[in-house]
């Protein structure tokens, strides 16, 4: 998906992906540019490692 330049890659994410070790995985994927679109619940949004650099 990501060699194809017509395709838009979308990260939906559930939960508190972050709380649970998962912000450091999320950071590679937007540094690398490897996610165009995010979508995500509440609960990742309130999260207080959001708000954090990593």
């Amino acid at each position: 998906m990501i060699c194809d330049h017509e395709c838009t890659i979308i990260l939906c994410l559930a939960g508190s992906l972050f709380s649970a070790g998962l912000k450091g995985v999320v950071c590679d994927l937007i540094n690398h540019s490897m996610v165009d679109v995010i979508v995500s619940t509440g609960a990742n949004i309130v999260d207080q490692d959001f708000f954090l650099k990593p």
